[in-house]
């Protein structure tokens, strides 16, 4: 409730000058507007264009993708995980596009937006990798619990989350990494262990804070790039994660 309440107010502080605002010209309104994924059919198609713009297409893989949809949810109740979600949506996308050639021509627009995030998450995976591979996350979440006392236990698991998320930005590769070695010392050091998960946690979505890649899309779609709200969650980050360290802290010791 202190960061929902605060941080409109630390914006409305650190909000530029009127004549330092940065707006869209027109023509890049316009630009934004003009790109619709509807693709014309050639006046003499070829074999592969008519397939491309068959309407039937669509039809029948869509409803091939609805009979599996209605199945998976007959057979195993509301199981929405991760691969399901993306099928509806690629199932529904085909649906409402119509012909084959439109749901790639609106592949390709949107690409351009998350192209950020279609580039960083391989490099990200590869550096994951190493983090797990050669100990290093063991290591920074080792040193951490080392230093830590039962008073400060959960906020140095939080601040530890939060530098490791800066290398693995996956929520269960970090826990396959920081996860156990937190769950033994809070174990040992005989604190709440539901807690110091939460602590990881809470580390893991502080510096998701300055990671803009979740915003990418939407400043592809606005004409805007990273650097132009990097600050703003740069300063989030500074202020959310001062917040929390004390509330960790306050829970350490007990307020809570």
């Amino acid at each position: 409730m202190v960061i929902i309440f605060s941080l409109p107010l630390l914006f409305a502080l650190i909000h530029p000058k009127e004549d330092e605002v940065k707006t869209i010209s027109e023509e890049k309104v316009k630009q934004l507007t003009r790109e619709i994924p509807k693709v014309d059919r050639p006046a003499n198609p070829t074999l592969a264009e008519k397939i491309d713009h068959s309407y039937l297409i669509n039809l029948i893989f869509g409803l091939m993708g609805l009979v599996y949809i209605i199945a998976h949810f007959a057979q195993k109740g509301f199981d929405l995980n991760l691969n399901i979600v993306i099928f509806i949506f690629f199932t529904v996308g085909v649906l409402l596009h119509g012909k084959p050639i439109n749901y790639v021509r609106a592949v390709d627009i949107a690409v351009r937006g998350a192209g950020g995030i279609a580039l960083q998450f391989p490099l990200y995976g590869g550096i994951q990798g190493i983090m797990i591979g050669t100990g290093l996350a063991k290591v920074i979440a080792t040193w951490f619990v080392a230093i830590s006392v039962h008073e400060t236990f959960y906020m140095f698991q939080f601040w530890a989350g939060g530098i490791i998320n800066m290398f693995i930005p996956s929520g269960g590769g970090q826990w396959a990494a920081q996860g156990p070695i937190t769950m033994e010392a809070a174990k040992m050091m005989g604190v709440d262990a539901i807690r110091s998960a939460m602590m990881v946690a809470w580390g893991d979505q502080w510096t998701n804070m300055i990671q803009p890649f979740w915003a990418l899309p939407l400043l592809g779609l606005a004409g805007l790039s990273a650097r132009d709200v990097m600050g703003y969650t740069t300063m989030v980050l500074i202020w959310s994660g001062v917040i929390l360290s004390v509330f960790a802290l306050l829970i350490g010791f007990r307020v809570f």
